[in-house]
């Protein structure tokens, strides 16, 4: 959940872009990302173990989450216990 000083959150045009997962094995891969009120939702597949969350982790990555008065997330990484 976000606390984003706004009433919820919002895909850019092209929806939501630049989610991840770090695997346990060090891998990363792309996460299919929806927006449920101030939550993202990210799905994982059968067997996925995930060691970490990354949102726009790239250099010159576009913003995709905003919240609804327009004012984009900052980048960010999450460690999964």
């Amino acid at each position: 959940r976000f606390d984003i000083g706004a009433e919820k959150l919002v895909a850019g045009e092209k929806g939501l872009q630049e989610f991840e997962f770090v695997l346990a094995d060090s891998s990363v891969v792309q996460a299919a990302a929806r927006i449920d009120g101030k939550h993202v939702i990210l799905p994982l597949q059968q067997g996925q173990v995930v060691k970490a969350v990354r949102y726009a982790w790239k250099n010159g990555s576009g913003a995709s989450l905003f919240n609804s008065a327009g004012l984009p997330a900052s980048t960010f990484s999450i460690l999964v216990k």
